[in-house]
């Protein structure tokens, strides 16, 4: 015969067995749950400073790309542009009035493309004008640019809703587009800029 209080002893350290097993696996799945939590958080962290690092270098190489392209901008547009006016001026023959007035009209047309080139390239590199604008419309003012150059036909297609994000970061995109556009200029060949 089974004694009863054999029964219930058996029981009571059956159920603390089980118990503590449940409390020893709880306990595990905490700390277990901890370590992957804050393994997530150090890997958060470590994207985090890698995603602002490359965001860094990104401005940089930006920055120094956007040097480059002033230099370019004002030495093969500009500069061209005021060489013929010093050249106009230079080749004046005052013994020769209607000639010296179409060359006084010529430099006057000439000076005024300057300013105006100046103009632009100005607010393409006036960030808080860009900031002002937002991407799109700063985009699509660049787009405007390149196509009263009349070398290129340019379009500007947005679908869905537009939507601001931070105005650093627009700035940052808005120097890549613009790069992408430098390279299409310079490269491509292309008669068609089609920005999506």
């Amino acid at each position: 015969m089974n004694d009863p209080k054999l029964d219930i002893y058996f029981l009571v350290f059956a159920s603390i067995i089980l118990f503590s097993s449940f409390i020893l696996f709880i306990v595990i799945f905490f700390n277990y749950y901890r370590k992957k939590q804050r393994k997530n958080i150090i890997e958060k962290e470590e994207l985090k400073t890698r995603f602002n690092e490359e965001i860094l270098r990104a401005q940089l190489e930006i920055q120094e790309q956007t040097l480059i392209n002033i230099s370019q901008e004002i030495h093969d547009n500009i500069g061209q542009v005021l060489s013929l006016v010093k050249l106009n001026l230079a080749t004046t023959d005052l013994s020769k009035p209607d000639v010296l007035s179409q060359k006084i009209d010529d430099s006057k047309n000439l000076v005024a493309k300057a300013i105006q080139d100046l103009r632009d390239l100005s607010k393409s590199l006036n960030t808080d004008y860009v900031i002002e604008m937002g991407l799109a419309r700063s985009i699509e003012y660049e787009l405007e640019m390149i196509k009263k150059s009349g070398i290129f036909q340019t379009s500007f297609e947005i679908e869905g809703q537009l939507y601001k994000i931070e105005p650093q970061k627009e700035l940052i995109l808005f120097r890549i587009v613009q790069e992408v556009l430098n390279n299409i200029i310079k490269h491509s060949k292309a008669a068609n800029i089609i920005v999506k």
